[in-house]
Protein backbone atom coordinates (compact mmCIF):
# COMPACT_ATOMS: atom_id res chain seq x y z
CA UNK A 1 0.00 0.00 0.00
CA UNK A 2 1.66 3.02 -1.37
CA UNK A 3 1.21 6.29 1.50
CA UNK A 4 1.07 10.21 -0.04
CA UNK A 5 4.40 11.21 0.50
CA UNK A 6 6.46 8.26 0.89
CA UNK A 7 8.54 6.67 -1.63
CA UNK A 8 8.05 3.88 -3.90
CA UNK A 9 10.60 1.80 -2.13
CA UNK A 10 9.45 -1.82 -3.18
CA UNK A 11 10.52 -5.07 -0.82
CA UNK A 12 13.06 -3.89 1.29
CA UNK A 13 14.90 -4.35 4.07
CA UNK A 14 13.78 -0.29 6.54
CA UNK A 15 16.85 -1.04 8.36
CA UNK A 16 19.39 -0.94 5.34
CA UNK A 17 17.17 2.01 3.98
CA UNK A 18 17.85 4.08 6.96
CA UNK A 19 21.59 3.22 6.95
CA UNK A 20 21.59 3.98 3.22
CA UNK A 21 19.75 7.17 3.90
CA UNK A 22 21.83 8.20 6.89
CA UNK A 23 25.23 7.35 4.96
CA UNK A 24 24.30 9.45 2.37
CA UNK A 25 23.21 12.65 4.80
CA UNK A 26 26.30 12.57 6.50
CA UNK A 27 28.57 12.56 3.27
CA UNK A 28 26.72 14.85 0.69
CA UNK A 29 23.97 16.45 2.98
CA UNK A 30 20.99 15.48 0.47
CA UNK A 31 18.05 13.45 2.06
CA UNK A 32 18.04 10.29 0.11
CA UNK A 33 14.51 9.54 0.89
CA UNK A 34 12.10 12.27 1.74
CA UNK A 35 9.02 11.32 3.91
CA UNK A 36 10.83 8.18 5.15
CA UNK A 37 10.53 7.96 8.82
CA UNK A 38 13.30 6.48 10.50
CA UNK A 39 12.32 4.27 13.87
CA UNK A 40 15.77 5.72 15.45
CA UNK A 41 14.17 9.32 15.89
CA UNK A 42 11.92 8.48 17.97
CA UNK A 43 11.73 8.50 22.07
CA UNK A 44 10.00 5.95 24.52
CA UNK A 45 7.13 7.14 26.16
CA UNK A 46 5.00 6.37 29.31
CA UNK A 47 1.81 5.81 26.88
CA UNK A 48 0.64 2.32 26.54
CA UNK A 49 -0.99 0.80 22.91
CA UNK A 50 -1.51 -2.62 23.97
CA UNK A 51 -3.66 -2.59 27.08
CA UNK A 52 -4.64 0.35 28.71
CA UNK A 53 -5.70 0.20 32.38
CA UNK A 54 -9.00 1.23 33.26
CA UNK A 55 -9.08 1.14 37.10
CA UNK A 56 -9.21 3.39 39.60
CA UNK A 57 -6.64 4.33 42.08
CA UNK A 58 -8.75 2.84 45.01
CA UNK A 59 -9.90 -0.15 42.78
CA UNK A 60 -6.14 -0.72 41.91
CA UNK A 61 -5.04 -0.53 45.87
CA UNK A 62 -7.91 -3.23 46.99
CA UNK A 63 -6.75 -5.33 44.04
CA UNK A 64 -2.99 -5.09 45.59
CA UNK A 65 -3.78 -5.89 48.95
CA UNK A 66 -5.75 -9.09 47.64
CA UNK A 67 -2.10 -10.53 47.49
CA UNK A 68 -0.93 -9.78 51.43
CA UNK A 69 -4.11 -11.01 52.50
CA UNK A 70 -5.40 -14.23 50.58
CA UNK A 71 -5.31 -17.94 52.18
CA UNK A 72 -2.81 -19.40 50.98
CA UNK A 73 -2.38 -23.93 50.58
CA UNK A 74 0.07 -26.08 53.13
CA UNK A 75 2.14 -26.63 49.83
CA UNK A 76 2.00 -23.08 48.68
CA UNK A 77 2.79 -21.41 52.34
CA UNK A 78 5.87 -24.31 51.98
CA UNK A 79 7.11 -22.95 49.40
CA UNK A 80 7.06 -19.55 50.76
CA UNK A 81 9.04 -20.79 54.03
CA UNK A 82 11.63 -21.97 51.92
CA UNK A 83 11.89 -18.83 49.99
CA UNK A 84 11.77 -21.33 46.67
CA UNK A 85 8.90 -18.29 45.35
CA UNK A 86 7.60 -15.07 46.94
CA UNK A 87 4.22 -14.79 48.13
CA UNK A 88 3.08 -12.85 44.42
CA UNK A 89 4.53 -16.00 42.29
CA UNK A 90 2.55 -18.65 44.39
CA UNK A 91 -0.54 -16.57 43.93
CA UNK A 92 -0.17 -15.94 39.91
CA UNK A 93 0.84 -19.39 39.57
CA UNK A 94 -2.70 -19.92 40.20
CA UNK A 95 -3.78 -18.57 37.12
CA UNK A 96 -3.23 -19.22 33.64
CA UNK A 97 -0.29 -17.33 31.81
CA UNK A 98 -2.61 -15.48 29.70
CA UNK A 99 -4.18 -14.06 33.08
CA UNK A 100 -0.89 -13.48 34.14
CA UNK A 101 0.54 -11.33 31.20
CA UNK A 102 -2.75 -9.51 31.63
CA UNK A 103 -2.11 -8.57 34.85
CA UNK A 104 1.38 -7.81 33.99
CA UNK A 105 0.01 -5.09 31.72
CA UNK A 106 -1.70 -3.42 33.80
CA UNK A 107 0.51 -3.16 36.33
CA UNK A 108 -1.21 -4.96 38.97
CA UNK A 109 -0.84 -8.50 40.58
CA UNK A 110 -4.06 -10.06 39.67
CA UNK A 111 -6.42 -9.32 36.16
CA UNK A 112 -9.94 -7.72 35.61
CA UNK A 113 -12.28 -10.00 33.86
CA UNK A 114 -15.66 -10.25 32.65
CA UNK A 115 -17.67 -12.75 34.92
CA UNK A 116 -17.77 -15.72 33.84
CA UNK A 117 -17.33 -18.77 36.28
CA UNK A 118 -20.11 -20.51 38.28
CA UNK A 119 -18.38 -19.59 41.72
CA UNK A 120 -18.83 -15.76 40.10
CA UNK A 121 -22.12 -15.94 39.21
CA UNK A 122 -23.11 -17.56 42.72
CA UNK A 123 -21.43 -14.48 44.00
CA UNK A 124 -23.20 -11.86 42.00
CA UNK A 125 -26.04 -13.11 42.74
CA UNK A 126 -25.20 -12.98 46.65
CA UNK A 127 -24.48 -9.17 46.52
CA UNK A 128 -28.40 -8.47 44.78
CA UNK A 129 -29.98 -8.38 47.65
CA UNK A 130 -32.71 -6.26 45.74
CA UNK A 131 -33.98 -6.07 42.72
CA UNK A 132 -32.38 -2.33 42.32
CA UNK A 133 -29.63 -1.78 40.37
CA UNK A 134 -26.45 -1.48 42.14
CA UNK A 135 -23.47 0.82 42.62
CA UNK A 136 -21.20 -0.91 40.39
CA UNK A 137 -18.56 0.82 41.92
CA UNK A 138 -18.55 0.16 45.51
CA UNK A 139 -19.90 -3.69 44.65
CA UNK A 140 -16.49 -3.88 42.74
CA UNK A 141 -14.68 -2.71 46.17
CA UNK A 142 -16.40 -5.31 48.01
CA UNK A 143 -15.85 -7.83 44.95
CA UNK A 144 -12.15 -8.19 45.85
CA UNK A 145 -13.21 -8.91 49.67
CA UNK A 146 -14.12 -12.95 47.86
CA UNK A 147 -11.45 -13.07 45.24
CA UNK A 148 -8.72 -16.42 45.66
CA UNK A 149 -7.23 -15.83 42.43
CA UNK A 150 -9.04 -19.37 41.20
CA UNK A 151 -12.21 -19.54 40.62
CA UNK A 152 -13.18 -15.78 41.22
CA UNK A 153 -11.20 -12.87 39.82
CA UNK A 154 -11.39 -8.70 40.19
CA UNK A 155 -14.14 -7.22 38.25
CA UNK A 156 -14.21 -3.63 36.70
CA UNK A 157 -17.54 -1.49 37.66
CA UNK A 158 -18.36 -2.11 34.07
CA UNK A 159 -18.25 -6.42 33.83
CA UNK A 160 -20.46 -5.93 36.80
CA UNK A 161 -23.00 -3.93 35.17
CA UNK A 162 -23.01 -5.78 31.59
CA UNK A 163 -23.78 -8.95 33.81
CA UNK A 164 -26.33 -7.16 35.67
CA UNK A 165 -28.71 -7.56 32.41
CA UNK A 166 -28.12 -11.66 32.32
CA UNK A 167 -28.76 -11.83 35.76
CA UNK A 168 -31.78 -9.88 35.40
CA UNK A 169 -33.03 -12.17 32.66
CA UNK A 170 -32.36 -15.25 34.31
CA UNK A 171 -33.87 -14.11 37.71
CA UNK A 172 -37.70 -13.19 35.68
CA UNK A 173 -37.46 -16.12 34.41
CA UNK A 174 -37.07 -18.28 37.97
CA UNK A 175 -39.35 -16.41 39.11
CA UNK A 176 -41.99 -17.17 36.41
CA UNK A 177 -41.16 -21.26 37.03
CA UNK A 178 -41.84 -20.67 40.96
CA UNK A 179 -44.88 -18.77 40.13
CA UNK A 180 -45.98 -21.75 38.14
CA UNK A 181 -44.96 -24.97 40.10
CA UNK A 182 -48.14 -24.75 42.43
CA UNK A 183 -50.04 -25.73 39.44
CA UNK A 184 -47.41 -27.79 37.57
CA UNK A 185 -47.64 -30.00 40.83
CA UNK A 186 -51.09 -29.90 40.90
CA UNK A 187 -51.20 -30.95 37.30
CA UNK A 188 -48.95 -33.86 37.47
CA UNK A 189 -50.31 -35.07 40.90
CA UNK A 190 -53.91 -35.38 38.62
CA UNK A 191 -51.86 -36.98 36.01
CA UNK A 192 -50.73 -39.61 38.18
CA UNK A 193 -54.07 -40.36 39.60
CA UNK A 194 -55.81 -40.40 36.42
CA UNK A 195 -53.18 -43.01 35.31
CA UNK A 196 -54.13 -45.15 37.97
CA UNK A 197 -57.24 -45.26 37.05
CA UNK A 198 -56.85 -46.22 33.79
CA UNK A 199 -54.79 -49.11 34.89
CA UNK A 200 -57.47 -50.16 37.47
CA UNK A 201 -59.99 -50.63 34.69
CA UNK A 202 -57.45 -52.34 32.44
CA UNK A 203 -57.14 -55.28 34.91
CA UNK A 204 -60.63 -55.38 35.88
CA UNK A 205 -61.46 -56.06 31.90
CA UNK A 206 -58.41 -58.16 31.94
CA UNK A 207 -59.80 -60.24 34.89
CA UNK A 208 -63.02 -61.31 32.85
CA UNK A 209 -62.51 -62.27 29.73
CA UNK A 210 -66.25 -64.37 29.71
CA UNK A 211 -67.52 -61.12 29.87
CA UNK A 212 -65.19 -59.69 26.94
CA UNK A 213 -66.13 -62.53 24.85
CA UNK A 214 -69.50 -61.73 25.39
CA UNK A 215 -69.55 -58.19 24.10
CA UNK A 216 -67.62 -59.14 21.24
CA UNK A 217 -70.57 -61.59 20.55
CA UNK A 218 -72.86 -59.28 20.63
CA UNK A 219 -71.65 -56.89 18.59
CA UNK A 220 -73.10 -56.36 15.12
CA UNK A 221 -70.98 -57.90 11.92
CA UNK A 222 -68.96 -55.55 10.05
CA UNK A 223 -70.80 -54.79 6.82
CA UNK A 224 -69.54 -56.08 3.27
CA UNK A 225 -67.46 -53.88 1.15
CA UNK A 226 -69.81 -52.09 -1.73
CA UNK A 227 -69.16 -51.15 -4.73
CA UNK A 228 -69.00 -47.58 -5.42
CA UNK A 229 -71.99 -45.67 -5.97
CA UNK A 230 -71.71 -44.93 -10.28
CA UNK A 231 -74.34 -41.86 -9.36
CA UNK A 232 -72.31 -38.68 -9.34
CA UNK A 233 -71.89 -37.06 -6.09
CA UNK A 234 -72.53 -32.97 -6.27
CA UNK A 235 -70.63 -31.55 -3.44
CA UNK A 236 -70.64 -27.33 -3.16
CA UNK A 237 -71.12 -27.39 -7.00
CA UNK A 238 -68.26 -29.80 -7.30
CA UNK A 239 -68.80 -33.64 -8.63
CA UNK A 240 -67.23 -36.04 -6.40
CA UNK A 241 -66.53 -39.29 -6.19
CA UNK A 242 -65.46 -42.07 -9.09
CA UNK A 243 -67.54 -40.47 -11.92
CA UNK A 244 -65.40 -37.02 -11.28
CA UNK A 245 -62.72 -38.13 -13.82
CA UNK A 246 -65.21 -39.45 -16.09
CA UNK A 247 -67.71 -35.91 -16.74
CA UNK A 248 -64.10 -34.22 -16.63
CA UNK A 249 -62.92 -35.71 -19.43
CA UNK A 250 -66.46 -35.54 -21.32
CA UNK A 251 -66.85 -31.75 -20.42
CA UNK A 252 -63.40 -31.91 -22.38
CA UNK A 253 -64.50 -33.70 -25.25
CA UNK A 254 -67.70 -31.37 -25.48
CA UNK A 255 -65.15 -27.92 -25.48
CA UNK A 256 -63.17 -29.23 -27.86
CA UNK A 257 -65.73 -30.26 -30.20
CA UNK A 258 -67.14 -26.47 -29.86
CA UNK A 259 -70.87 -25.43 -29.03
CA UNK A 260 -72.16 -25.97 -31.93
CA UNK A 261 -74.79 -23.75 -34.31
CA UNK A 262 -75.46 -20.20 -32.86
CA UNK A 263 -78.73 -19.02 -31.95
CA UNK A 264 -79.90 -17.16 -35.16
CA UNK A 265 -82.34 -18.70 -37.63
CA UNK A 266 -81.11 -17.92 -41.21
CA UNK A 267 -80.34 -20.62 -43.72
CA UNK A 268 -76.50 -21.34 -44.00
CA UNK A 269 -74.58 -20.85 -47.20
CA UNK A 270 -74.71 -23.99 -49.40
CA UNK A 271 -71.41 -25.74 -50.16
CA UNK A 272 -69.76 -25.48 -53.54
CA UNK A 273 -67.87 -27.87 -55.78
CA UNK A 274 -63.92 -27.16 -54.95
CA UNK A 275 -63.49 -28.08 -58.77
CA UNK A 276 -65.89 -26.37 -60.47
CA UNK A 277 -67.20 -24.07 -58.03
CA UNK A 278 -70.88 -25.12 -58.56
CA UNK A 279 -73.51 -25.09 -55.73
CA UNK A 280 -73.94 -28.89 -54.92
CA UNK A 281 -77.84 -28.62 -54.90
CA UNK A 282 -78.66 -29.90 -58.36
CA UNK A 283 -75.80 -28.95 -59.80
CA UNK A 284 -74.19 -32.34 -59.08
CA UNK A 285 -75.38 -34.47 -62.13
CA UNK A 286 -73.93 -31.89 -64.36
CA UNK A 287 -70.77 -30.94 -62.70
CA UNK A 288 -67.88 -30.80 -65.45
CA UNK A 289 -64.94 -30.72 -62.96
CA UNK A 290 -64.27 -27.10 -64.21
CA UNK A 291 -64.16 -25.08 -67.38
CA UNK A 292 -60.42 -24.29 -67.51
CA UNK A 293 -60.12 -28.14 -67.75
CA UNK A 294 -60.98 -29.59 -70.74
CA UNK A 295 -58.69 -32.31 -70.97
CA UNK A 296 -59.82 -33.74 -67.63
CA UNK A 297 -63.52 -34.67 -68.86
CA UNK A 298 -64.57 -37.89 -69.55
CA UNK A 299 -66.47 -39.50 -72.58
CA UNK A 300 -69.75 -38.99 -70.31
CA UNK A 301 -68.79 -35.18 -69.68
CA UNK A 302 -67.90 -35.57 -65.81
CA UNK A 303 -64.76 -35.16 -64.33
CA UNK A 304 -63.69 -38.14 -62.22
CA UNK A 305 -61.56 -36.39 -59.74
CA UNK A 306 -64.98 -34.03 -58.78
CA UNK A 307 -66.17 -34.20 -55.20
CA UNK A 308 -69.82 -35.35 -56.06
CA UNK A 309 -68.56 -38.73 -57.66
CA UNK A 310 -68.35 -41.76 -56.56
CA UNK A 311 -65.47 -44.20 -56.91
CA UNK A 312 -67.01 -45.66 -59.36
CA UNK A 313 -67.32 -42.85 -61.36
CA UNK A 314 -71.51 -41.85 -60.77
CA UNK A 315 -72.80 -38.55 -59.53
CA UNK A 316 -73.85 -38.54 -56.41
CA UNK A 317 -77.77 -38.07 -55.95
Amino acid sequence: MHRVHYPRLGHFDTQAAEKLQSLVWSNHGIDLYPGLPSITEYSDTLERFDCVPLHSEQLGAAVTAIVGRLQLDDDEQQLVDDGKKTRLQVVQARMSEELTTVAAWIGLPLPFVPVHTRAERSLFSRFMTSSDEPDYDEMALRWCGSVDARDILPKLPNHLRTYYNVWARNKRARDASERAKKGVDALKALNETTKALVAACLGELADAPVAATANQQLRPAPEQARAPSMIPQVVGGVVVGPQAAVLAQVAGDDERKGKGRSEDKQQRKSRHCKRCGRPSKGAAETCHGGTTRPDLLEKNGIDPSCQWLHPDGTSKK
